[in-house]
């Protein structure tokens, strides 16, 4: 027989078959007889646990269908045509790790048995007969969660205890265990019991004072209503979402280092409760926000433990994988459905009818899905802002520009024929009105927008339009302004293509820069703008790019200016980049086909190839950077193909400075192999700086390589203006790279003036200088204002990747890799119909509108369940997240349903079914016992009263500082701290031993450290975020008490509260006492409670009796 156990999917796979499938023997020529030679073999030694009847590991070998789905493995058992694949020969040959079938050694199969059943599945498998009709079967199941919500309506009763729907179920059940309810709880405790449940902070003596005092017949309601629009509701149910989801501000694992973006998830959740939104637009946004408008939503993905030290062993990281995709599925599956997908990983669910393949179609959904931050993007409004920002920045430029300074020229000097109206500038003058723009079509022809280049002719630069004029002979149309000195190569281009565009346009230098006066102009240039600039007629007629067109040296003085004249033939003239590049007419200046730049500085990657050269020192100097102090995340030195430069080899780093604070912008990152803004330096000097590299000996060094954040983050910081220099002393210096041959072309223009721009006002008289100064003061202002608008909010919300293809992994092993799966729900449920090709946010976007749908049958009855579990401390299933066949069943089905149909019913209002509970005669019964019914229902599970019990860490910590007058009711931001933190690479994490205001906000802002607690209240059952929390424990351990009765933080706030007692009712102890038990337990003490403490306080003092009441378990009790 071929009885199949259970196994771990880590148990390692041994195979040791010799014949690999691509050396698998050809099909026995004999025809293999199925009836005749095979279906006695398998009745004989198989079908004993493997029939209709047994079906062992829910495998049966009595039909083919069987045969080709598999069993509990996940496995199908044969794959016609391919016997090495077929698993049913691997265990038949004991191929498998721990696994030989038939398990009864008497009973297993001969080698020419063995073979027989080879040669029979590659000859196809033939199964004649019914037993051999495979027909597609689709799953099927009769377990009660799997099946559409029933239309139910509460019981008709006429009994007047009834309120809603609730009671009349819950009267029902009562009724068949003839029990009763018990009465309805007395206002304090039914105000206390609200606030507590609701808002995990008790009610104000005033606050119980007006509810008291309300005679109104809805008073319940009014209160019921008010308080769940209170804002601290979501604060208090947020606390329940994050447990679900293991929410946590640290990765987990060995290093457990800080995420510090991950709070403003928190915050998405309290937002959202509040404000009731619709709970399936809630699951959609945190499955696929990023595409539905609230991408902070996404957070939910990456909430979980996060593994950053990644291993060098494939498997490991392969595995590591693996587990971020399982943490991803697990969750959805528990905290939206009830279902426990991941026990599907390694092989078919043992109870529910999910399948291995069902479990890798849900991964292939997450599985472009990473953990990091995420920049949001910009609030409409505040785009409007950044916009009245730019335009006031542009006009104070505009008024400083007669106080510039202007810096040395750079090697190029471009200027093209068009500027932003966010950014004009001094160096471009248009001085006839524009009759239009000419658009370069797409494409990669020559003068195209795409146009690549070539050897003889540059790419395209010019931003794919050029401007045009109605041609007046002999009238300039723009000037160009470069504003620089010495002698300088002129490259012109213009917009070329079309029949009507002049042929002989004049580009001249005007010496005093005034057009008005032409006796100082000295023409360098005339071309025919129908033309390329090489002279080539255009194949085509359209608005194209010339190429550059080298006009000569010129000789330039600051006031000079390049003026495009109209020529005496053609109605347009065009103008478009001109460029000048600097020359020191020297023999190596001799003209070119083309400018000798290359491309622009990258925030991510550049290369400077040098000619070979030996050295030891080698210093990469910065002068100007896109923005404040430059950053490099790794300086490469390559000497062939190995980099020399890395400090694990023995190079030394040194630098001129290096921002002190920040341990991932440190020196020693700049050589340790490993890129990005998290392994960078960065200089202590606003944008300058040097970094240098001292190898271990002299080396001939041939490329050097470097970045700001080769991970494409970050592209501040930037340097754009800096040289390289080598040196085998390390004091006598050779320049071998630098800025000034690349062209500045891809980073904004106001960006890179403001790298040099400076402004002097030393040399103008004092009221003039003022005025400049007031100016340059407010362009700060403005400036550092529109930085705080542009900075894009982070968030932990996970990065999105395209998806490649996945696998199912046979006993979950990554490298065990079966047929290739389609992103999909489990078959069971539904068909989300997705490729394996469908774009990752499409998958994910599927997958949210399947479960937030009304037909989910789950979706809406586990989220009804886990209300009426927080209310009541148990659910109607007492498996929240198991509603699956190995889960317990509905105490009461009927009333799950209507719950659920009511939830759908009111656009999924959780606030709705929050009121409908709240407003029931089952919520506001006493909590008081009664023997007879704990005698049948012991748990209180068919709620003949409302079941006391002890409150969670967060309700008790914060109810003490509200107690004590302390609690600082802030809402929102990043968290505070219980721990102080010892930061090396391996994060630790002291509790706190002294506490001041900072720690007195709500328990749902302090930061949530993975895998450690809070040294008071952590001990209350605190989950450590490792997995999704259902529900909480209820331990009782000494520790509890011991921590609550002797902790520093629990003396301070008896002492608090003592004071807070002294303060309102100085020297009066009775006053004091009534004071005190009001606060705590929301009524007033009886006399003996009353004489009792008087007694106490006189004997043991105030702080005393403080410590007494905070310890109680009436305050520490929801009843």
């Amino acid at each position: 027989m071929l009885a199949r156990t259970c196994l771990l999917c880590l148990i390692p796979l041994v195979l040791v078959s010799p014949l690999g499938a691509a050396e698998a023997p050809p099909a026995a020529k004999q025809k293999i007889d199925f009836e005749e030679q095979v279906l006695p073999l398998l009745q004989s030694k198989c079908f004993d646990c493997h029939n209709a009847d047994t079906q062992e590991s829910k495998f049966r070998l009595d039909r083919k269908s069987g045969l080709l789905r598999g069993g509990d493995s996940g496995e199908p058992a044969i794959i016609p045509g391919q016997s090495a694949k077929s698993h049913l020969l691997k265990l038949v040959r004991g191929e498998e790790a721990g696994l030989l079938m038939p398990p009864d050694e008497s009973e297993r199969l001969t080698a020419a048995q063995i073979q027989l059943l080879a040669d029979w599945i590659d000859q196809g498998a033939p199964w004649p007969g019914p037993d051999g009709v495979v027909k597609e079967e689709k799953r099927t199941t009769d377990h009660w969660s799997f099946q559409p919500l029933a239309k139910v309506t509460p019981p008709k009763t006429k009994d007047a205890w009834v309120r809603t729907g609730i009671d009349a179920f819950i009267l029902g059940r009562l009724q068949q265990k003839q029990l009763t309810h018990n009465p309805r709880a007395d206002r304090r405790i039914l105000i206390r019991r609200l606030y507590l449940d609701l808002l995990g902070l008790p009610p104000t003596p005033a606050e119980v004072e007006r509810f008291l005092n309300d005679e109104s017949p809805d008073a319940w309601e009014k209160l019921v209503d008010a308080t769940l629009n209170n804002p601290h509701y979501g604060e208090r149910w947020a606390r329940y979402w994050l447990d679900l989801v293991r929410f946590a501000e640290t990765h987990g694992f060995e290093t457990n280092r800080e995420r510090p973006h991950a709070w403003p998830y928190r915050d998405y959740v309290i937002q959202s409760l509040n404000a009731d939104k619709p709970y399936n637009q809630f699951i959609k946004e945190q499955i696929a926000g990023d595409i539905l408008g609230d991408p902070t939503g996404t957070a939910y993905l990456v909430a979980g433990p996060y593994d950053q030290v990644k291993s060098p062993d494939i498997n490991l990281t392969l595995m590591q994988r693996q587990n971020e995709l399982d943490d991803m599925i697990n969750t959805t599956g528990t905290a939206f459905l009830g279902l426990t997908l991941g026990c599907a990983r390694c092989h078919n669910h043992k109870f529910d009818p999910v399948t291995q393949a069902d479990y890798y179609s849900m991964q292939a959904i997450f599985a472009g899905v990473r953990h990091g931050d995420r920049s949001l993007p910009t609030p409409a409004s505040q785009q409007k802002e950044i916009r009245v920002k730019q335009t006031r920045i542009a006009e104070l430029k505009s008024e400083l520009e007669p106080y510039r300074r202007r810096p040395e020229s750079r090697r190029f000097v471009s200027i093209d024929d068009q500027l932003s109206p966010d950014n004009p500038s001094p160096r471009l003058e248009v001085l006839q009105t524009r009759a239009g723009f000419g658009a370069n079509p797409a494409g990669t022809d020559p003068g195209a927008k795409d146009d690549p280049g070539s050897p003889t002719r540059s790419p395209n630069l010019s931003g794919g339009k050029y401007s045009w004029w109605k041609n007046e002979p002999g009238k300039p149309l723009v000037a160009w302004k470069p504003g620089q000195t010495g002698d300088y190569r002129l490259w012109l281009s213009w917009g070329c293509g079309y029949e009507s565009h002049s042929t002989d346009v004049r580009y001249v230098l005007d010496r005093d820069g005034n057009p008005q006066t032409t006796d100082d102009w000295q023409e360098v240039a005339q071309v025919d703008q129908q033309r390329f600039a090489d002279g080539t007629k255009p194949a085509r007629r359209a608005a194209l790019w010339s190429g550059f067109h080298d006009a000569g040296i010129v000789t330039l003085e600051p006031q000079n200016a390049l003026l495009l004249v109209g020529g005496k033939h053609g109605t347009a003239v065009t103008a478009d980049l001109i460029l000048w590049e600097s020359v020191t007419l020297s023999p190596s200046d001799q003209s070119l086909p083309k400018p000798a730049f290359r491309k622009p500085v990258q925030p991510t990657h550049n290369v400077e190839r040098i000619s070979p050269v030996e050295t030891r020192f080698v210093r990469f100097t910065v002068h100007a950077t896109n923005s404040s102090a430059p950053c490099l995340d790794e300086l490469e030195i390559f000497s062939g193909g190995q980099n020399v430069a890395l400090a694990s080899t023995g190079a030394k780093a040194t630098c001129s400075s290096a921002l002190p604070g920040y341990p991932i912008h440190k020196l020693e990152h700049i050589n340790d192999g490993k890129y990005g803004n998290s392994h960078s330096w960065i200089s202590h000097e606003n944008g300058g700086g040097w970094i240098q590299i001292e190898l271990p000996q002299t080396t001939t060094i041939d490329r050097i390589e470097w970045g700001r954040d080769r991970e494409g983050r970050y592209s501040d910081r930037v340097p754009v203006d800096y040289v390289i220099e080598v040196s085998e002393t390390g004091t006598d210096w050779q320049t071998i790279a630098g800025s000034s041959d690349r062209l500045p072309l891809t980073l904004p223009a106001d960006t890179l003036q403001a790298a040099s721009t400076t402004y002097h006002f030393d040399h103008l008289p004092a009221k003039e200088a003022q005025a400049g100064k007031q100016l340059l003061a407010e362009l700060k202002q403005q400036q550092s204002d529109l930085k705080r608008l542009q900075k894009s909010d982070i968030v932990y919300a996970g990065k999105f990747m395209p998806p490649g293809p996945t696998h199912r992994l046979y006993r979950g092993e990554p490298l065990a890799k079966r047929e290739q799966v389609p992103p999909n729900a489990p078959e069971i449920f539904t068909d989300l119909k997705l490729s394996t090709t469908a774009p990752e946010n499409e998958r994910r976007k599927r997958l949210a509108e399947w479960i937030a749908s009304p037909e989910n049958p789950l979706t809406a009855r586990v989220i009804v369940n886990r209300l009426w579990q927080f209310h009541f401390g148990k659910g109607l299933v007492t498996t929240p997240s198991d509603f699956g066949a190995g889960g317990v069943p509905p105490t009461h089905p009927e009333l799950l349903d209507w719950l659920a149909q009511e939830l759908i019913a009111h656009d999924w209002s959780l606030k709705h079914i929050h009121r409908t509970i709240l407003t029931s005669a089952t919520y506001q019964q006493s909590g008081q016992p009664n023997p007879r019914a704990l005698k049948v229902d012991a748990a209180s599970q068919l709620w003949w009263r409302f079941p006391p019990r002890r409150l969670e860490a967060e309700p008790i910590r914060d109810s003490i500082l509200a107690v004590t007058g302390v609690l600082d009711l802030k809402m929102g931001g990043p968290g505070f701290s219980a721990f102080e933190v010892e930061a090396e690479n391996v994060r630790h994490y002291h509790p706190k031993k002294t506490y001041g205001p900072a720690d007195w906000r709500r328990m749902i802002y302090m930061t949530k450290v993975r895998m450690e607690q809070d040294s008071v209240f952590g001990l209350f059952d605190c989950p450590d975020a490792a997995t999704s929390v259902a529900k909480r424990s209820r331990s009782t351990t000494p520790l509890q008490a011991l921590n609550l009765f002797n902790s520093r933080f629990l003396l301070q706030q008896a002492d608090l509260f003592a004071q807070r007692l002294e303060r309102e009712h100085p020297g009066d102890q009775q006053a004091q006492v009534k004071r005190a038990f009001e606060l705590c337990y929301s009524r007033p003490p009886t006399e003996s409670e009353l004489s009792d403490s008087v007694q106490f306080i006189q004997a043991e003092q105030l702080p005393a009796f403080c410590r007494a009441l905070l310890n109680s378990n009436e305050l520490l009790f929801i009843q």
